[in-house]
């Protein structure tokens, strides 16, 4: 964790309580991260406006600090408090980014509002400084605030995790590297403390999102999605539910009908290669074209289609008919919840074959499965049978319990934690 110093622009500041600074000493705002990397996405500073404030001086600066943190962050540190101010002072106060990367960039969209500080009721004191760094890129309330205020957009890092070549002093370093999960946070935090940016610094042990199977850590990264407009036929979806028979019965109103009424937007895209890919062609000009079967693109494109793989699919263009451009699919491919949501209609290739087959079978008269399904394959089951059939997907559901080891966990090849099965 670090603790780093945000310069105000500002030569006289001036509260609405008359504290002054009137020795030229330089005037700073406080913020605390245990990500550095994100760093060089900054974009903004939160503050709480409710919160209580303090401006201190130490060894000839000034410093911004939450009331409640100053004895936590100034531990071991001489300082003189030199009186209270409301957060709500310091909205729209400009400051000096850490890295000017980005900031120096006059095309990029809403740079006018870059670099200062605004409200945000996210903003605690229970840790940190009582001042939050914002960078919309990696994190969900930094992207609220960001459109809340049209911020400027920053994502420094490409989707294989490697900072990319604008950010000149970082270019090329992976921000989470297996070998060493710290390095390139250390090397941020070696530049930050030769620029006297660097205000504290100290071991911090708190939960970070890794990868289930292989235990390397994971990136928050914001990116494009497509979605299904789950919560549009939510309401619909509560009324098939009612006709489902569940086992064990707490399940329905339980687990499965509290899931169903928090339901949102179901982004379905994924930025992967193995994967069926989404059916969909785009045109520099914005046309979009949904391809609904196989016999379809073969007559768009004048090609015989005999594997519909990322790889090959991706080599497979057409004229487009807004503006004779060149149609070219989109490189996502699709969450594999779709497909085992749409299982019951892939397995008859209905519609297009086996109609009076499928309308005999459908909606099934029982599935059963693990309680881990029913936020997925038992969700998702039921989300696609009501968006294009206005109807349930099954009658009955049994759902079972999951066997785990000794340990309380489920049994996993990678954690070892089985019996062995000759035994």
């Amino acid at each position: 964790a670090v603790v780093v110093k945000f310069e105000v622009i500002s030569t006289n500041y001036e509260s609405s309580t008359n504290i002054r600074i009137t020795d030229g000493g330089k005037l700073y705002i406080l913020a605390w991260t245990t990500t550095p990397w994100t760093l060089i996405g900054n974009v903004a500073l939160a503050v709480g406006e409710k919160i209580k404030y303090v401006l201190v001086r130490h060894n000839g600066e000034y410093f911004i600090i939450a009331k409640d943190r100053i004895e936590e962050i100034f531990s071991e540190k001489d300082y003189e408090i030199i009186g209270d101010v409301d957060g709500k002072e310091f909205n729209g106060l400009s400051y000096k980014p850490l890295f000017d990367y980005y900031s120096k960039d006059k095309k990029l969209k809403n740079r006018e509002n870059g670099w200062k500080i605004y409200p945000a009721d996210f903003v605690t004191t229970e840790e940190g400084t009582g001042i939050v760094h914002i960078a919309p890129a990696f994190g969900e309330d930094d992207m609220n605030l960001g459109k809340k205020f049209d911020l400027p957009f920053v994502s420094h890092i490409d989707m294989d995790g490697v900072i990319k070549e604008e950010a000149k002093d970082f270019a090329g370093l992976d921000v989470k590297p297996i070998e060493d999960s710290q390095k390139t946070d250390v090397e941020i935090i070696k530049y930050l403390a030769k620029k006297n940016l660097l205000f504290s610094k100290k071991q911090y042990e708190h939960s970070y999102p890794h990868c289930w199977r292989c235990d390397t850590p994971l990136l928050n990264y914001a990116t494009s999605s497509w979605f299904v407009s789950v919560e549009k036929i939510k309401e619909k979806m509560l009324v098939q539910a009612k006709d489902i028979n569940w086992s064990p019965g707490h399940m329905k109103e339980g687990r499965f009908g509290k899931w169903l009424e928090g339901a949102r937007d179901w982004s379905i895209s994924r930025q992967r290669f193995w994967a069926s890919v989404i059916p969909i062609w785009k045109c520099q000009c914005g046309e979009i074209r949904v391809i609904g079967e196989i016999r379809e693109l073969e007559k768009l494109s004048g090609q015989k289609i005999t594997d519909i793989h990322k790889h090959i699919v991706d080599k497979i263009t057409f004229k487009c008919e807004k503006c004779s451009g060149e149609m070219k699919r989109i490189p996502d491919v699709l969450d594999t919840w779709f497909d085992s949501g749409s299982m019951p209609y892939a397995q008859a290739h209905y519609p297009f074959e086996n109609k009076e087959k499928f309308e005999k079978s459908f909606p099934a008269d029982f599935i059963a499965e693990g309680t881990d399904q029913t936020r997925a394959w038992f969700y998702y089951l039921h989300a696609i049978s009501t968006a294009i059939k206005d109807a349930k997907a099954y009658k009955n559901v049994i759902v079972n319990g999951i066997v785990v080891g000794e340990d309380g966990k489920k049994l996993s090849k990678r954690l070892k934690n089985y019996p062995d099965p000759a035994e």
